[in-house]
């Protein structure tokens, strides 16, 4: 899958005035509103970023050091890692990364990678959530130019569900014979819990969602026709979970991520709460 470059524009702030009697204390303190600077992330579907070959996982490495050329961020899908594996490895210099492992070295992962430099811009320590190991994360950065959440997910996708399809659902809340679309259902309900209201934090969710948006977002490969309907249901349980709710609008990028032997998909995404006229 192509990556998918998202850049969000710089918005000038007036210097705050220092309170008085306390000017350290206020000038170190993270305000509860949005990040106000700008900067790029991409967000990459690895397919096996830690592939056993080693020529393989080598070439994947040598991608991710071009994508962190021209980005501050790269969300990682499908690394298909282990905690061993995260532990063992070593980001490309000035950089640092944080994981999720999903069942297997075959089922999901997700990370995020990103230069130090940018990490700089927050005064307090990152932290790193993990919504749904393997599936879900949220890495939550503030300081004095504001809070910013960078949320990275895969949905799960297949054609009949495994036992490590449902490594850390849980599993009182999904029907007895779950499908995919469930799930994914699932995740949505998880991923709700933990975005920000948009006047306390940047949010930039972004990921494999295993949906589209639009009928016209699928297409057979035979015929060019748009097969995407079926998805509605999902993406209204989206929008009504999450993007009306926390004012999540998709950073539309028009080209298909997907590529099948009958379609053609923009699976990969962007949602961000940045307010339209920004």
């Amino acid at each position: 899958m192509p990556p998918l470059p998202l850049h969000l524009p710089e918005l000038s702030v007036p210097p705050r005035r220092q309170l008085a009697g306390a000017p350290d204390a206020a000038a170190r303190r993270a305000p509860a509103e949005p990040y106000r600077g700008d900067f790029t992330v991409i967000e990459w579907n690895a397919q096996a970023f830690f592939a056993a070959d080693t020529d393989r996982r080598d070439m994947k490495a040598r991608y991710l050091r071009s994508l962190l050329a021209r980005s501050d961020v790269v969300m990682l899908t499908e690394a298909h890692g282990t905690p061993g594996g995260h532990a063992m490895w070593t980001p490309p210099p000035g950089c640092s990364a944080w994981w999720s492992a999903g069942a297997t070295t075959a089922h999901a992962g997700i990370g995020i990678v990103l230069h130090d430099r940018f990490l700089s811009n927050f005064t307090e320590p990152p932290r790193w959530t993990v919504i749904w190991p393997g599936r879900a994360a949220v890495l939550s950065q503030r300081g004095r130019c504001g809070a910013l959440d960078l949320v990275v997910a895969y949905f799960p996708t297949g054609s009949e569900v495994h036992d490590a399809d449902l490594f850390g659902a849980v599993r009182d809340q999904l029907p007895d014979s779950p499908g995919f679309p469930d799930l994914r259902e699932h995740l949505r309900a998880r991923l709700s819990h933990h975005v920000a209201p948009a006047t306390q934090a940047l949010t930039i969710l972004g990921g494999d969602f295993n949906w589209v948006p639009s009928a016209a977002d699928r297409r057979a490969t035979s015929t060019a026709n748009a097969t995407g309907r079926r998805d509605d249901r999902e993406e209204r349980h989206f929008q009504s979970l999450i993007g009306r709710p926390f004012e999540l609008q998709e950073m539309y990028q028009s080209a298909m991520t997907c590529a099948m032997a009958s379609s053609r998909a923009r699976l990969d995404r962007f949602y961000c709460n940045m307010h339209l006229s920004d």
